[in-house]
């Protein structure tokens, strides 16, 4: 044990001072405990340059603490910037996905349409083709029946004439 100055040649003011001061504060070494924690010490300690600084524990023990809030506000800060940066990116991606689909059916469907149009417009006109071929046909047939007919009328109409001018020249003769 370190030999201890005579008590004369301290002023009683600084023993009392780091007499309490060693039973609250402990050096820095020992780290810091709470104010009602007894702290033992030799009366050696008592003498001993100890801090004067009453509030140096609970100075640290918020610095701690704001340098702990800081990091858990910085990481959530993080964490969000990162968790927005991803939801615009998905919001980005979809949007880009749901146009170029919007694009795929507009073409296919213009396409389709188109084909729909174009095999339409075929069916139509070989529809139509063929009806009016059918009803040239049928005005071919029913304008040879009239000339037939016509022509027999007009063949049975002379036939008769021919044998009634006949009768009436052959019944003259008699």
């Amino acid at each position: 044990m370190p030999p201890q100055s005579p008590a004369w040649t301290t002023p009683s003011r600084e023993r009392n001072r780091l007499s309490h001061s060693s039973r609250h504060h402990p050096t820095r070494n020992q780290g810091c405990h709470h104010q009602n924690e007894k702290v033992e010490r030799s009366t050696a300690d008592t003498h001993r340059k100890l801090p004067t600084n009453a509030g140096t524990c609970y100075i640290l023990v918020v610095v701690k603490v704001v340098v702990v809030v800081a990091v858990v506000v910085a990481v959530i800060v993080v964490v969000a910037v990162v968790v927005v940066v991803v939801v615009v990116v998905v919001v980005v991606v979809v949007v880009v996905i749901v146009v170029l689909v919007v694009v795929v059916v507009v073409v296919v469907v213009f396409v389709v349409v188109s084909v729909v149009v174009v095999v339409v417009v075929v069916v139509v006109v070989v529809v139509v083709v063929v009806v009016a071929a059918a009803a040239a046909v049928v005005v071919v047939v029913v304008v040879v029946k009239v000339i037939l007919i016509v022509v027999v009328v007009v063949v049975v109409t002379a036939v008769v004439e021919v044998v009634v001018a006949v009768e009436v020249v052959n019944s003259f003769g008699k």
